[in-house]
Protein backbone atom coordinates (compact mmCIF):
# COMPACT_ATOMS: atom_id res chain seq x y z
CA UNK A 1 0.00 0.00 0.00
CA UNK A 2 1.41 3.45 -0.84
CA UNK A 3 2.25 4.94 2.32
CA UNK A 4 0.94 9.36 2.23
CA UNK A 5 4.53 11.27 1.83
CA UNK A 6 4.86 13.60 4.27
CA UNK A 7 3.49 17.15 3.30
CA UNK A 8 5.89 20.32 2.97
CA UNK A 9 5.56 22.74 5.15
CA UNK A 10 4.78 25.48 2.38
CA UNK A 11 1.97 23.65 1.20
CA UNK A 12 -1.29 24.45 2.42
CA UNK A 13 -4.02 22.53 3.84
CA UNK A 14 -6.21 23.24 0.70
CA UNK A 15 -3.37 22.62 -1.83
CA UNK A 16 -2.86 18.88 0.18
CA UNK A 17 -6.34 18.33 -0.08
CA UNK A 18 -6.54 18.87 -3.91
CA UNK A 19 -3.54 17.04 -4.82
CA UNK A 20 -5.09 14.10 -2.83
CA UNK A 21 -8.67 14.36 -4.53
CA UNK A 22 -6.37 14.51 -8.01
CA UNK A 23 -4.03 11.07 -7.30
CA UNK A 24 -7.38 9.49 -6.14
CA UNK A 25 -9.45 10.55 -9.40
CA UNK A 26 -5.82 8.97 -11.56
CA UNK A 27 -6.07 5.89 -10.13
CA UNK A 28 -9.93 5.83 -10.92
CA UNK A 29 -9.26 6.89 -14.35
CA UNK A 30 -6.81 4.17 -14.47
CA UNK A 31 -8.76 1.12 -12.72
CA UNK A 32 -11.77 2.12 -15.81
CA UNK A 33 -8.78 1.54 -18.79
CA UNK A 34 -8.76 -1.36 -20.85
CA UNK A 35 -5.92 -3.56 -20.29
CA UNK A 36 -5.08 -3.93 -23.72
CA UNK A 37 -3.23 -7.31 -23.55
CA UNK A 38 -6.58 -8.99 -22.69
CA UNK A 39 -8.66 -10.52 -25.57
CA UNK A 40 -11.56 -7.87 -26.63
CA UNK A 41 -13.98 -9.85 -25.54
CA UNK A 42 -12.92 -10.11 -22.49
CA UNK A 43 -12.01 -6.14 -22.20
CA UNK A 44 -16.15 -5.68 -22.88
CA UNK A 45 -16.85 -7.86 -19.88
CA UNK A 46 -14.55 -6.40 -17.64
CA UNK A 47 -16.10 -3.03 -18.15
CA UNK A 48 -19.92 -4.21 -17.59
CA UNK A 49 -18.24 -6.11 -14.56
CA UNK A 50 -17.28 -2.00 -13.13
CA UNK A 51 -19.54 -0.29 -14.66
CA UNK A 52 -21.84 -0.27 -11.76
CA UNK A 53 -18.83 1.18 -10.18
CA UNK A 54 -18.62 3.78 -12.59
CA UNK A 55 -22.18 5.15 -12.64
CA UNK A 56 -21.65 4.88 -8.70
CA UNK A 57 -19.33 7.47 -8.60
CA UNK A 58 -21.17 9.74 -11.03
CA UNK A 59 -23.76 9.63 -9.46
CA UNK A 60 -22.79 10.75 -6.06
CA UNK A 61 -20.61 13.46 -7.94
CA UNK A 62 -21.36 17.32 -7.14
CA UNK A 63 -21.66 17.58 -10.79
CA UNK A 64 -24.20 15.71 -11.61
CA UNK A 65 -26.35 15.98 -8.65
CA UNK A 66 -26.43 19.82 -9.70
CA UNK A 67 -27.61 19.09 -12.78
CA UNK A 68 -29.86 16.75 -11.93
CA UNK A 69 -31.32 19.10 -9.59
CA UNK A 70 -32.13 21.86 -12.34
CA UNK A 71 -33.42 19.07 -14.66
CA UNK A 72 -35.63 18.16 -11.62
CA UNK A 73 -36.75 22.17 -11.31
CA UNK A 74 -37.22 22.30 -14.81
CA UNK A 75 -39.59 19.62 -15.16
CA UNK A 76 -41.85 21.25 -13.50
Amino acid sequence: MDQMPIPDKDESFLEEIKSGIRKLLNKAVTWMKPDKEQPILVQILVFIIKLPVLLLMLLLSPVVLVILFFVFIAAF
